[in-house]
């Protein structure tokens, strides 16, 4: 009879891991979502931001109101018309990937921006910064002011004692707080209106808020001469 030993032994197994790290695209994204109200026949001054991509940008704006241009990625220039303008910006990466964004640029008059040191002038003598125009509430002051005239007199777009919120204010996402204050007024210059309400209560509650941080400037002359403005003030999303 025969046996067979059968040795028992231990095979080892050499396994290797490789490691591999998935390479991520990340394209740009165009981080400017609005302009400053700019203002006929002064020179503004805007730089253009942008996240992720590869290596340098490169700009390019279409649809710039007249006066302005880019330069780099930086818009300048001194407008020479009034208006809004959407503006298509687009940035591409070294690595030719590209994004693309619309945003308004809206070009007021002087007497806007005069407004504007008027109001801020009285904030900055009642010890409250100072606020700053907002786009698409310029254009909705404008569109009251103009319709005032053609009312041939002033009043409000909305009553807070009646639970009333403004059609103007912006869509918010829900649970956002908003706060809006609106003074409304007309006379023969915008000096003579801002003293108008600085001595009325309820005007002087919004130039004083320090919580409003933007407004809404619209500024109509009617047939007579006569100023009507439109002041809507805002914080919010």
């Amino acid at each position: 009879m025969h046996r067979r030993n059968w040795a028992k032994g231990t095979v080892a197994v050499l396994l290797t891991v490789v490691a591999f790290t998935a390479c991520q695209r990340t394209d740009p994204t165009i981080t400017t979502s609005a302009f400053p109200v700019a203002d006929v026949g002064t020179s503004i001054t805007v730089p253009l931001t942008a996240t992720g991509g590869t290596g340098a940008y490169r700009w390019t704006a279409v649809g710039l109101p007249a006066g302005l241009k880019l330069q780099g990625r930086t818009l300048t220039g001194t407008p020479t018309k009034t208006g809004s303008s959407n503006v298509a910006l687009t940035v591409t990466d070294a690595a030719k990937h590209s994004a693309r964004r619309t945003v308004r640029l809206l070009v007021q008059t002087s007497a806007h921006a005069h407004a504007l040191e008027l109001l801020n002038a009285d904030r900055t003598r009642l010890g409250v910064g100072p606020v700053t125009r907002r786009t698409d509430i310029s254009d909705s002051a404008q569109r009251w002011a103009e319709q005032m005239v053609a009312n041939g007199d002033i009043s409000h777009t909305f009553d807070p004692a009646k639970g009333q919120i403004p059609a103007w204010i912006p869509t918010c996402p829900a649970g956002s707080t908003q706060l809006v204050g609106e003074n409304v007024g007309k006379g023969p210059s915008l000096e003579y209106i801002e003293t108008k309400w600085i001595h009325s209560a309820s005007h002087l509650r919004n130039i004083k808020n320090p919580a409003l941080e933007t407004v809404g400037i619209g500024v109509a002359e009617g047939s007579g001469g006569e100023l009507f403005v439109a002041e809507m003030f805002y914080t919010g999303c």
